[in-house]
């Protein structure tokens, strides 16, 4: 099942596990988003964006079907109003983890809630895991831009990525403590040089640049969700396709508890990163996400 969102500014496909023209079954979230001004579907057109990945806990040994148990597995699409949209899946057989993710759009936001129930005690101490994976078709650029010294609205920030898929290291062009042209950022990405860069993966926002336009990924629960990427996770062909993905920790996670994230990803053009920081403080001030 498909259904499309449409505002002022934003186009959005959603869709469960179910495969539909080129979009390929087991994907799930936002399989197509258009951008006024821009053109065309920016995620990967067989892909996701936002998409309920694979789930997993420190110590347990799964195979690659049970790893991607989310993605393997159907679930049941919900239109909830003009804006909004539920995916549920049930408690899935192998690891019993149960998943309701709602999603409402206004202006240039996509707003995501993900509510996670454990139904199977698999290890003494389950310490969880849930990547959620967006695959951008092609950026100009495949950075993405983190604010490591927050002390300096313009300093401290820095462009990271990694040199192949699956690398366990970063590498960071720093980025001058003053505001930037879209040309700017990638004429440091192509000129600077480059350093390994050791950080806190624990993030509350970062952005991207997609053509003139910043996808900023702002996090209410920072404290719990994990920074991750790859520069070749939607593929090579044409050229580089960068997964922008996020991870949801929830540390000794306890039997029939819910537990809950919320993401916003937000569309604009580009205007400089105190608009970035504008947008991050508007968030965190804007009330929790209700469930449908």
């Amino acid at each position: 099942m498909k259904h499309t969102i449409e505002t002022q500014a934003l186009t959005a496909v959603f869709c469960d596990n179910a495969a539909y023209g080129q979009h390929l079954a087991g994907y799930n979230g936002v399989s197509e988003l258009s951008v006024r001004g821009l053109g065309g579907n920016i995620f990967v057109p067989p892909y996701c964006g936002m998409n309920y990945e694979l789930t997993e806990f420190d110590g347990y040994a799964q195979d690659e079907e049970c790893l991607f148990e989310p993605r393997r597995l159907p679930m049941e699409m919900m239109v909830a109003g003009p804006a909004g949209v539920t995916l549920y899946q049930p408690p899935t057989p192998q690891k019993g983890i149960e998943a309701r993710i709602d999603f409402h759009m206004s202006e240039h936001y996509i707003h995501q809630r993900i509510q996670i129930t454990f139904h199977k005690q698999l290890l003494p101490v389950m310490n969880f895991k849930a990547l959620l994976a967006s695959y951008f078709y092609v950026p100009q650029n495949g950075l993405c831009y983190l604010h490591i010294d927050k002390t300096d609205p313009l300093g401290g920030w820095m462009g990271v990525r990694k040199k192949v898929h699956g690398a366990p290291d970063y590498f960071a062009h720093p980025l001058p403590a003053r505001e930037l042209s879209v040309q700017e950022h990638l004429d440091i990405a192509r000129t600077a040089p480059e350093s390994l860069l050791k950080f806190d993966t624990l993030q509350s926002y970062y952005y991207g640049l997609y053509g003139d336009f910043a996808v900023i990924m702002m996090f209410r629960d920072a404290d719990r969700v994990a920074f991750i990427s790859s520069p070749t996770g939607g593929g090579t062909e044409p050229a580089n396709s960068p997964a922008w993905d996020y991870v949801l920790l929830a540390p000794d996670a306890k039997l029939h508890t819910p537990y809950t994230w919320e993401v916003c990803m937000a569309i604009k053009p580009y205007a400089g990163r105190a608009d970035i920081l504008a947008e991050v403080a508007r968030y965190a001030a804007s009330p929790r996400m209700e469930s449908f």
